[in-house]
């Protein structure tokens, strides 16, 4: 991620992150950073994700997995890919979620299918101040 061009001491008060993660290959990564960069108070993340989550990495013509895994259930339901997205991910990165919603996304299609109609959950999440944070 380009975070690393920016001062460790900045802060942002928000931050969008739609629909990357699971085309990142270094997702706990990403999600550390931006929690780290967002402002403790007031700062914000709306993060787009589409599930349920089958990350790849497109490398050249080739797909492959990303370096850092989110052990995600790829054939759960919305609902239970967001809670757990929720519970095993988010919440123990130190976030907390103010709001969640479910989106349609449209994605472009290949020579099969000109158009992917996929589903979205839309977090809005803060900095938590809970003291059994923990990294992935």
């Amino acid at each position: 991620a380009g975070l690393k061009s920016f001062s460790s001491t900045s802060f942002f008060g928000s931050v969008a992150l739609l629909n990357v993660l699971d085309r990142c290959d270094e997702p706990v990564s990403l999600l550390r950073s931006l929690r780290d960069r967002i402002a403790v108070d007031s700062g914000r993340l709306l993060l787009a994700v589409v599930l349920p989550f089958r990350p790849f990495v497109e490398d050249g013509p080739r797909r492959r997995r990303p370096r850092e895994c989110l052990r995600l259930r790829p054939d759960a339901p919305w609902e239970q890919a967001t809670t757990e997205l929720w519970e095993k991910v988010l919440r123990p990165m130190g976030f907390d979620v103010e709001a969640v919603s479910r989106l349609p996304y449209l994605s472009h299609g290949d020579a099969r299918v000109p158009v992917y109609a996929l589903d979205d959950a839309v977090f809005v999440l803060k900095r938590s101040s809970r003291k059994d944070v923990y990294d992935m």
